[in-house]
């Protein structure tokens, strides 16, 4: 968000305008960019970093699945295959773009999924709303952009 959206020069303003001696800064998220990572590093100062070790990052309750395909329809044969073979609660989904992520959501809603996008198509208020649904279970699917680690 920082880097793709132009808050930068924001973000930059806002540290410059902070009293060190009073403030203390810390990020979170999941994953950060190298992009990302340089930036805080330019506006953090002898930053501590904590990272899980790789076999800590994933939760055992929560499978993930990488399966190589080369054309949206083997991507879309692999979902229905997951779908058909595992019991699923609830599932992420990533798209690259916001069209593949329409499309998606329309052709999986077409077929009875319970399922709704999360891109930057919505404004922070309504991405915050289909997030609480999500958690909620109001909707099994959640198909999303880059947006959802903002």
């Amino acid at each position: 968000m920082i880097t793709t959206e132009g808050f930068q020069k924001t973000c930059v303003d806002l540290v410059r305008s902070l009293n060190p001696s009073i403030c203390q800064m810390m990020l979170f998220s999941a994953t950060y960019s190298d992009e990302v990572m340089a930036f805080a590093s330019e506006i953090v100062k002898d930053p501590v970093v904590l990272r899980l070790k790789r076999e800590k990052q994933t939760l055992n309750n929560i499978r993930q699945f990488f399966i190589r395909c080369y054309d949206p329809e083997q991507k879309y044969h692999a979902i229905e295959q997951i779908y058909a073979y595992l019991p699923l609660g609830q599932a992420m989904i990533f798209c690259r773009t916001k069209a593949t992520a329409r499309e998606l959501a329309v052709r999986m809603a077409s077929q009875q999924h319970s399922v709704r996008e999360l891109t930057g198509a919505l404004d922070i208020e309504q991405r915050a709303s289909v997030i609480r649904q999500f958690r909620d279970r109001v909707f099994n699917v959640l198909i999303s952009t880059k947006v959802t680690d903002r």
